[in-house]
């Protein structure tokens, strides 16, 4: 989670369509573990497709469901490396 908050400060800000999600089946804090399938749109690059496993907020699971658009960070240096932004 710590390099996920380093991202997040240090990121590249992109947008990202929700393609798939689906539950890992681990949890943290009542908190679920979620796989996503994500279309990234960076600015002035093609878009790309990637996969991201991070903990989301069961309060914030309406907000990241296939077909939302939601805020990501790339990291600079390997754009695989990705950050949902859920503030």
């Amino acid at each position: 989670m710590a390099q996920a908050q380093t991202l997040i400060a240090t990121g590249e800000p992109a947008q990202a369509k929700i393609l798939r999600m689906w539950d890992t089946g681990t949890t943290l804090n009542d908190n679920p573990k979620v796989k996503f399938l994500l279309e990234i749109q960076p600015s002035g690059r093609a878009p790309y497709q990637a996969e991201v496993k991070c903990y989301v907020s069961r309060l914030r699971l309406p907000q990241v469901q296939p077909g939302n658009v939601i805020a990501v960070k790339i990291d600079r240096q390997d754009a695989t490396k990705i950050a949902l932004d859920l503030v």
